[in-house]
Formats: C-alpha cells, sequence, structure tokens
C-alpha cells in the first residue's frame, strides 16, 4: 500500500507527457495486479505503452512482458 502511494505520488509530480511517466505506469501494472486488480493494471499498462510509442519505444519490450505477466494472473 506504501509503495502505490509513492509511485503515485511520484506519477503526480511528471508531467503528462514526460518519458518519466511510462515506466512508474508500469510500475503501477504491476502493482495492481499484484493487488488481485486487474482491471487497474490494464489501464496502468494501456497508458503506459501508448506513453512509450510517443517517447521511449525501448520501453515497450518491458511493458509487453509486464503484459504477459498481467494476463496470467
Amino acid at each position: 500500500m506504501d509503495a502505490e502511494g509513492v509511485l503515485r505520488e511520484a506519477l503526480g509530480s511528471a508531467p503528462p507527457t514526460s518519458a518519466h511517466r511510462a515506466p512508474l505506469l508500469g510500475v503501477l501494472a504491476r502493482v495492481a495486479s499484484a493487488r488481485s486488480n486487474p482491471e487497474g493494471a490494464r489501464r496502468y499498462l494501456d497508458e503506459a505503452m501508448r506513453l512509450a510509442r510517443h517517447s521511449d519505444a525501448g520501453l515497450l519490450p518491458m511493458l509487453e512482458q509486464i503484459e504477459k505477466t498481467i494476463a496470467v494472473a
């Protein structure tokens, strides 16, 4: 719970188009998945992938791996 709060706080300080948002969203997707919240995980992951496609396509493999993990959870 504390980790999620810290991540959300960091996300709140990152500008909407910042390259830092995608990795934060990816980690939040993992946290949501671990907390049995697949809908939240999917929302975070979708936004992370959208941002990565526009700002840092190098993040896509990491995000795709998270997607596989969420799909089996």
